[in-house]
């Protein structure tokens, strides 16, 4: 396990760079333009922090479903098949990774975004007003901490959802139509279809009469029963289906 999860690593080495050396730019940019009292300048490094918390970690997950797509498409997914390691090993280790790069890059830009907001306020105001800043920027949003983690929770779930579902999706393209050059084509279709049967099964369920008098934390429950049942039923059908059809028995 140990070895695979540093194989998968080694694979994302170049967009982890990406992800540092823009990181890097855009906290030099915010602190440039507070140090020089630049405020343009000071904005650009924001934004971009800012536009790199939200897409950095969508990219990471894309980024793996893409790998996996290649690797079955030349060939080397077979060859990974053929270690001594189980099935559930394999994709342990690319759930794993995957999960461990969007950490790192939503940690990355967050902190930084948090640590150039933090300087400018300093600047402004001085040192006595962070804490008095910090403190009042949840409840002037209209959001708790409780409400913070339910969400955060939430999300973590819905994007493991869409990564199994795109793994699901593309195995099932690429051991369906093996040598088929629209094996790509196939599986967005694929993944956009199992997203919308997604979307439209909690749209359904969240209707039922029976949920209408749920108080939030009820929904939070049934969110999370949600997601994280679509997270399982994934899970086990890609190591089912690859067990079937990538494994050195069935190749």
């Amino acid at each position: 396990m140990k070895e695979l999860m540093k194989y998968e690593f080694r694979r994302r080495k170049t967009s982890r760079m990406i992800s540092i050396g823009t990181a890097a730019v855009g906290l030099f940019l915010m602190l440039s333009g507070l140090l020089f009292w630049k405020a343009t300048v000071a904005a650009s490094g924001f934004l971009l922090l800012f536009i790199g918390t939200l897409i950095a970690p969508f990219y990471a997950g894309v980024e793996s479903i893409l790998l996996f797509n290649r690797d079955l498409q030349n060939g080397q997914g077979c060859m990974l098949w053929m270690v001594p390691r189980s099935v559930l090993q394999i994709f342990g280790a690319k759930y794993l990774s995957a999960g461990l790069q969007t950490i790192f890059s939503f940690c990355l830009f967050f902190l930084l975004l948090i640590l150039g907001a933090a300087a400018c306020v300093w600047r402004e105001k001085g040192f006595a007003a962070l804490a008095d800043t910090a403190a009042a920027v949840l409840p002037t949003l209209g959001i708790s901490w409780i409400d913070l983690v339910q969400d955060g929770a939430t999300a973590i779930l819905l994007w493991l959802q869409i990564v199994m579902s795109g793994f699901f999706a593309v195995l099932l393209a690429r051991t369906v139509l093996a040598d088929s050059r629209h094996g790509g084509l196939l599986s967005f279709l694929l993944f956009w279809l199992v997203n919308l049967a997604c979307g439209l099964g909690y749209q359904a369920a969240s209707g039922l009469s029976l949920l209408s008098g749920l108080p939030p934390a009820g929904w939070y429950a049934f969110d999370v029963i949600y997601y994280l049942g679509l997270d399982l039923l994934f899970f086990l059908l890609t190591v089912f289906l690859a067990d079937r059809k990538l494994s050195p028995q069935a190749v």
